[in-house]
């Protein structure tokens, strides 16, 4: 019978824990490529480079004047054709829904997961989270690298965004 009660407790706890850890995720967003460079446009790369990013043809890294991260959202088949190449499979509901195109310059081609997403007097905020390797320690850093970020989510009258990818 403890055994019973016991499983039946652990059941419960981890229903729980499921839904807390949903919670913070609004607008049903969700990551669709987290290494989505090949699905951009050339034209639209070449033009939105992140600093220090490998790729900055004739940029001096020392006085690179590209920030360190930029974004786009994406409301319209236009700006997707605009930014986004054929590639690009996934169906999106303009009406109802949009895309966050971000993008920053990395040194890690570790799986991203999103964590948090709320949307607050027109500000997006977003909370990233970049897989760790802690043990055994990995030496998997590679040259800076321009790298893009696709979330799908629940349109909203945004037009600013705060994004945050934790390491």
């Amino acid at each position: 019978m403890t055994r019973k009660l016991a499983a039946l407790a652990l059941s419960v706890l981890s229903v729980l824990l499921l839904f807390a850890g949903c919670a913070k995720v609004g607008l049903h967003a969700t990551v669709l490529d987290d290494n989505a460079s090949a699905l951009i446009r050339p034209d639209f790369y070449d033009s939105h480079y992140t600093f220090r990013a490998h790729g900055a043809d004739g940029v001096d890294p020392e006085n690179d004047p590209n920030p360190s991260f930029r974004f786009f959202f994406v409301t319209s088949r236009e700006e997707q054709d605009r930014i986004l190449s054929g590639d690009f499979s996934v169906s999106v509901d303009y009406d109802r829904e949009m895309l966050l195109v971000y993008t920053f310059t990395a040194a890690y081609v570790r799986p991203i997961e999103l964590k948090e997403l709320r949307a607050d007097s027109g500000t997006l905020t977003v909370i990233l989270s970049m897989e760790q390797k802690r043990f055994p320690p990995v030496a998997d850093a590679c040259q800076p690298f321009q790298r893009y970020v696709i979330l799908k989510m629940d349109k909203a009258d945004v037009s600013d965004a705060v994004v945050t990818v934790k390491t």
